[in-house]
């Protein structure tokens, strides 16, 4: 087995699959393989696996996966495959513009355990013949501070935060197949002066309520307090809620959303399309805030990520 590769890639660059691999060597599975091992593998005229010869690369970027970071999995194949996955106990959701890269962007949550989780990859071609991906992969610490925040207590009652989560999760069900961004997010501010970053470990009123923080947050330090939209999408809310305050949030495409808590005014409604730069609120103070702010976050499916990524790394980021 090459020293740089793991079983999976290995059964791809093989054109076979990592059960048979697993099958032949007597392997409990694909992490019972030492990277440098011989492994032995039917000959081409013994193997039979279909069309599974045209999945020429499964790319998994970063590796490995970081606490709040973007995970995004993608499948290379020139035949049109139904393709799904597992990665922990999530669904993976592919999405393809190209009809030759699948992508899956995946958000590793920021209190995630850090340690061994499995990675799931099922293709299914037009005949109905599935394969089945396995491999485990290791999720390591974002190596995230700790910060104390001073708030009203009205704005640290747990049912009200619980409620008001789960209502701005309902808008994240609704996945767009259709990628509206293109390269790199913009800042949604023009001067970004950051007050607090994202995954800071937060202690609100001294152990009153205590979690981490779900985005990054831009002070005013620009001669206005515009905000504007990072990437094209669908505005899907915009509406006063009570710890986010004037809150807004835009559907990219693929499972891919940005939000603005605490705003002051709003300049769009639900079922605008806005393109990249364009106005959509003025910072304020609402909600939650201990000071007027721009908090901006991005979720993937639901899980916030860190938005600086973003700012800074173009998505999808696979080159065949």
């Amino acid at each position: 087995m090459p020293q740089d590769l793991t079983i999976l890639e290995t059964a791809i660059h093989l054109g076979t699959s990592p059960w048979i691999l697993q099958r032949e060597n007597q392997l409990n599975g694909s992490w019972d393989a030492i990277p440098g091992e011989i492994l032995f593998t039917q000959s081409e005229s013994e193997s039979n696996t279909g069309n599974l010869a045209t999945i020429d690369r499964v790319n998994v970027f970063p590796l490995p996966l970081v606490q709040g970071e973007t995970t995004e999995i993608s499948v290379l194949t020139n035949v049109e495959k139904q393709i799904t996955g597992f990665l922990g106990e999530e669904t993976l959701h592919f999405f393809t513009d190209e009809e030759s890269i699948y992508t899956s962007f995946y958000g590793v949550h920021a209190l995630a355990n850090p340690g061994l989780i499995p990675l799931q990859i099922s293709t299914i071609d037009s005949d109905g013949n599935k394969i089945t991906y396995e491999q485990l992969v290791r999720v390591t610490s974002g190596g995230y501070g700790n910060e104390w925040v001073t708030v009203e207590d009205e704005y640290l009652d747990r049912d009200a935060i619980a409620a008001e989560d789960a209502y701005v999760a309902d808008f994240f069900q609704n996945l767009s197949p259709e990628k509206h961004w293109d390269g790199l997010f913009q800042y949604p501010v023009d001067d970004p002066c950051i007050n607090s970053f994202f995954g800071q470990r937060r202690n609100y009123n001294n152990g009153a309520y205590y979690f981490y923080h779900t985005g990054m947050d831009f002070g005013v330090c620009a001669p206005n307090l515009n905000i504007y939209a990072p990437a094209a999408g669908e505005v899907v809310m915009a509406e006063p809620l009570t710890v986010k305050g004037n809150a807004i949030l835009i559907d990219h495409g693929w499972g891919v959303f940005s939000g603005y808590w605490h705003l002051s005014e709003f300049e769009v409604e639900v079922g605008d399309f806005v393109e990249t730069g364009d106005l959509i609120g003025l910072i304020g103070n609402t909600g939650r805030s201990a000071g007027p702010h721009l908090h901006f976050e991005i979720d993937i499916h639901g899980t916030p990520i860190n938005p600086q990524t973003w700012l800074t790394q173009s998505f999808p980021s696979f080159e065949p």
